[in-house]
C-alpha cells in the first residue's frame, strides 16, 4: 500500500498597483509523514499583460548578477548553508521575491532547496537601500506595488470594510483600541468565548480586523514568522486596537518531529519579529497542527494553547458552513479556531460575531479567558472557565 500523499497550493496577494499584481503561492506537499513547504512569488505586468520573470525586474545582468550575490551572501548566515549557496538563485526559475512596506526584498526558499530539511523555509532580508538601485522600471513598480498595494478593481464591500486591501496594514492606529469586551470580564460569571485566528497575518487581516473593530470584539493572532515578517504594519495595528499577538512558529512545522534546537528557532524567531514591529513579545504559544510533547512544552516558553472549537474553514472554504460550524459548535470558554489567510473566513466573521453576540456573548482575547487559571508556560489550554464551572 504507498504512502498517503497531499499537495496544497494557496494564494495570497502580495502586491497590487495599476500596473503590477503580484500573487504569492505557498505550496505545501505530505508524503506519508513527511512534509515540506516552499513559496512561489509571480508578478503579472497589467500594462504589458504579461509575467514577469525574477530576472526582467533587474536594470541588467551585472544588476542581476549582483543581486544573486547579495542573497548568497545573506545565505551564508544560515546553519547548515555553506559557500556557494548562491547559485541556487535560478534565473530560469524565479524565487519568491517580495517587498515589504519599508521597500526592502524578500527572498523565500523552501525546505531542501539551499539547506537541509530541518532548517526549514528560508528568509533572506535585504536592504532597499541596497536592491532599489539594482530595479528596473518593472522591478520599481513591482517594489511600489508590495510597499503600497492600490488600484485593485472595485468590488463590492461588505458591511464592514471600510479599509483599503490589508497588506498595507492601513488601519490608523491613532484611532486608538475599539471598546472592546477587555480585562474587567470575568468568564467565570458571563459567557465568553475566544476567537482565535492561525497563519496570518494574511492579505485579508486587515478587512478581518475592519470587522473586530466595528463589532468591538477582541481576538487572537497566532501568526506565522514568515508572514508577520512581510506585514508588520498588521501586527501593530493589532496591538493598537486591543487584540493579541500569539506566537505559531516560523515555518508551520510539525514540532514534534524537530530537534529541540530547531523547535526553539522555530518560536524564537517569531518572538524577534514580533517583538520588533509591536514593542512586545508573543505571551501565547500555539503549535502548529496542534502537536506537542514535552520538547514542545519545554522551548515553549508560554502557555500552549489549542482550541475546542475547529470552524474547518481551513478544509470547507465556504463562508456560510463557517459561520454555520462557529454558531453550533461554540459553548461558554470556548477557544475557537480559525485562519486569517483564508478569504471565506474573513467573510464568515461578521456573520460569527453578530450570531454570537446575540447569543450574549462576550469576546475576549485567549489570556483575558484564561486569566482566572492563572496560566502556566509549558502548560496547554483547550478551552476557558464557563459560568458556573469555576474550580473552588
Amino acid at each position: 500500500m504507498g504512502s498517503a500523499q497531499e499537495l496544497s497550493i494557496d494564494p495570497e496577494l502580495t502586491g497590487s498597483s495599476r500596473t503590477m499584481l503580484g500573487i504569492r503561492f505557498s505550496i505545501s506537499t505530505v508524503v506519508g509523514n513527511e512534509s515540506s513547504k516552499e513559496y512561489l512569488t509571480q508578478w503579472f505586468d497589467l500594462g504589458a499583460g504579461r509575467l514577469r520573470g525574477t530576472q526582467e525586474l533587474f536594470a541588467d545582468a551585472a544588476a542581476w548578477q549582483n543581486f544573486v550575490g547579495l542573497v548568497g551572501d545573506g545565505l551564508h548566515g544560515f546553519p547548515g548553508i555553506g559557500a556557494g549557496s548562491a547559485s541556487t538563485v535560478d534565473p530560469q526559475k524565479p524565487a519568491s521575491l517580495n517587498f515589504d512596506s519599508a521597500g526592502d526584498a524578500l527572498v523565500e526558499f523552501g525546505e531542501n532547496t539551499v539547506a537541509a530539511s530541518s532548517a526549514g523555509n528560508v528568509v533572506i532580508k535585504l536592504s532597499g537601500t541596497v536592491v532599489t538601485p539594482l530595479l528596473s522600471v518593472s522591478g520599481q513598480q513591482v517594489r511600489d506595488a508590495g510597499m503600497r498595494p492600490t488600484g485593485l478593481p472595485a468590488r463590492q464591500p461588505s458591511p464592514s470594510s471600510s479599509a483599503p486591501d490589508s497588506n498595507s496594514g492601513t488601519g490608523d492606529p491613532a484611532d486608538g483600541a475599539h471598546d472592546i469586551d477587555g480585562p474587567d470580564v470575568d468568564c467565570r460569571k458571563v459567557k465568553c468565548v475566544a476567537l482565535t485566528f492561525d497563519d496570518g497575518p494574511g492579505p485579508k487581516t486587515g478587512q478581518l480586523l475592519d470587522a473586530l473593530k466595528q463589532a468591538d470584539a477582541a481576538a487572537t493572532f497566532f501568526v506565522v514568522g514568515t508572514n508577520a515578517e512581510v506585514r508588520p504594519k498588521v501586527l501593530a495595528r493589532m496591538v493598537a486596537e486591543g487584540h493579541e499577538i500569539g506566537n505559531h512558529t516560523w515555518n508551520h512545522r510539525v514540532l514534534t518531529s524537530l530537534a529541540p534546537d530547531r523547535v526553539a528557532k522555530e518560536i524564537g524567531s517569531v518572538t524577534e519579529v514580533v517583538e520588533d514591529a509591536t514593542g512586545s513579545a508573543p505571551t501565547l504559544m500555539r503549535p502548529p497542527y496542534g502537536a506537542t510533547n514535552t520538547t514542545v512544552k519545554k522551548a515553549a516558553g508560554a502557555p500552549v494553547i489549542l482550541w475546542d472549537v475547529d470552524t474547518l474553514d481551513w478544509k470547507v472554504r465556504d463562508a456560510k458552513r463557517v459561520v454555520s460550524n462557529a454558531l453550533r459548535d461554540t459553548r461558554p470558554g470556548s477557544i475557537v479556531l480559525m485562519h486569517d489567510i483564508h478569504s471565506s473566513t474573513v467573510e464568515a466573521v461578521p456573520a460569527i460575531l453578530k450570531g454570537l453576540r446575540a447569543k450574549g456573548y462576550h469576546f475576549v482575547t485567549v489570556s483575558e479567558l484564561l486569566a482566572p487559571s492563572n496560566p502556566r508556560d509549558g502548560a496547554v489550554y483547550g478551552r476557558g472557565p464557563a459560568p458556573g464551572k469555576a474550580k473552588r
